[in-house]
Order: C-alpha cells, then sequence, then structure tokens
C-alpha cells in the first residue's frame, strides 16, 4: 500500500490513476485469444500492440504468451 505525504497528493494520484484507467478503456484491445501452445484463453484486454511479451485477460486470471499471426 502507497503511503501518501498529505490529502493532495494522494488524490493527486487518485486523479491521475482515473485519467489512465478512462484513456485505456478508450483504447483498442489486442484480443488474442490463442497460446503458443495451442490453449485458447479469454481475450487479451492489453492494448493493441502491447510492447509486453505476453497477453493479460481482462480479469488478470490468464497471462500467456500469444502464438504467431493469432487474433
Amino acid at each position: 500500500m502507497r503511503h501518501y505525504r498529505s490529502m493532495g497528493e494522494a488524490v493527486g494520484a487518485a486523479m491521475a490513476h482515473n485519467a489512465r484507467m478512462a484513456a485505456t478503456l478508450n483504447e483498442a484491445t489486442c484480443g488474442k485469444t490463442t497460446a503458443t501452445c495451442g490453449t485458447e484463453y479469454p481475450p487479451c484486454a492489453r492494448p493493441a500492440g502491447h510492447p509486453e511479451a505476453y497477453c493479460r485477460a481482462a480479469d488478470h486470471q490468464a497471462y500467456f504468451i500469444a502464438a504467431e499471426g493469432a487474433r
């Protein structure tokens, strides 16, 4: 848990977080579902073209390496 020095710092951090979340909701998502091993997962919720090596389901329960050319 993060500890803030002041209420203003905490409010500012919360506002920045909310802005990031709103921007994320408006972006196109990766959407890939097939792992390199052929297993099917829920669609990747990361932004399209994400730089991370792995995909992540929206519920954070599934992380997987997407197959080459997967959709």
